[in-house]
């Protein structure tokens, strides 16, 4: 078997299911904003804003996530879709024979990943068993990190609101905590699920991260709006994530490639092995 046919496949099988544990850094939310009178809910009480959030927006139809790498790169458009769960995404790569365009590109639908190839003979995509599924799932990482970034804040007692600020044109209210991993590991509230703490404190322990300054910004209708989090390991390295929500209830439905365009993996390895 060709050594570039292995590594085709085993990018393409890591990618979807590590989108998000690149460093990355985009935009900042335009400061200036309002910064007097925190009176009310939502500068008071950042975790129980952020734990209403979190599930307002779990709870959407489907939205768009964009991850950015630090200054612009690394960048990734997804789709999340809840119900039926789906989710697509295109992210930036090196221009290769198998993706010319420098764009990898991914379907998950019903537990069944498509990736799109130049490389499959009369066809468009082919499919690997693994995609994520079940009802709610939508793909999770399409989804962001918005239940990890949003649980760690109501979490952590020194979450702040910051300031009223705007994202994209919108009104929203900025948060900022600085998480401890080994204090999170050990957290046994109620206002961080355990399936989203574990998620998250296993990825710090795998990367080595100490702690993260996370920022969250909530808009006016209670949506999770923009998160940016930057980390530091044991070594003291930084890195950051950030990613930005919108099209909430708007994503058009995400569906399978039509059968007659897709290649089962196996298939697809015998075409390339063939040729």
């Amino acid at each position: 078997m060709r050594r570039d046919v292995v590594t085709v496949a085993l990018a393409a099988a890591l990618a979807m299911a590590m989108v998000g544990c690149q460093d990355s850094k985009g935009s900042d939310g335009k400061a200036g904003g309002d910064t007097s009178g925190a009176t009310d809910a939502r500068r008071t009480d950042p975790a129980g804003v952020l734990r209403k959030a979190v599930e307002k927006t779990g709870a959407q139809a489907s939205y768009k996530t964009v991850q950015t790498g630090e200054n612009g790169t690394s960048r990734s458009d997804m789709l999340y879709q809840r119900t039926p769960a789906a989710s697509s995404m295109t992210s930036a790569t090196k221009k290769s024979a198998d993706t010319p365009d420098g764009l990898i590109r991914f379907l998950s639908v019903g537990g069944t990943m498509y990736v799109a190839s130049a490389q499959v003979p009369g066809k468009s995509w082919y499919s690997m068993s693994g995609g994520e599924g079940g009802e709610g799932g939508g793909a999770a990482r399409a989804a962001g990190y918005i239940d990890e970034f949003g649980g760690a804040l109501a979490a952590t007692e020194n979450t702040r609101w910051v300031a009223e600020e705007t994202v994209g044109g919108r009104k929203a209210d900025h948060y900022r905590g600085t998480v401890d991993f080994a204090a999170l590991s050990a957290y046994k509230g109620t206002a961080f699920t355990k399936e989203a703490r574990e998620r998250y404190t296993l990825l710090a322990k795998r990367n080595h991260r100490k702690s993260a300054v996370i920022d969250m910004w909530v808009g006016k209708d209670g949506l999770v709006l923009k998160s940016h989090e930057t980390t530091t390991d044991s070594k003291g390295k930084k890195d950051v994530l950030n990613e930005e929500y919108s099209d909430f209830g708007a994503v058009p439905k995400i569906t399978a490639p039509p059968a007659d365009q897709v290649l089962t993996f196996e298939q697809w390895i015998d075409t390339q092995t063939r040729g």
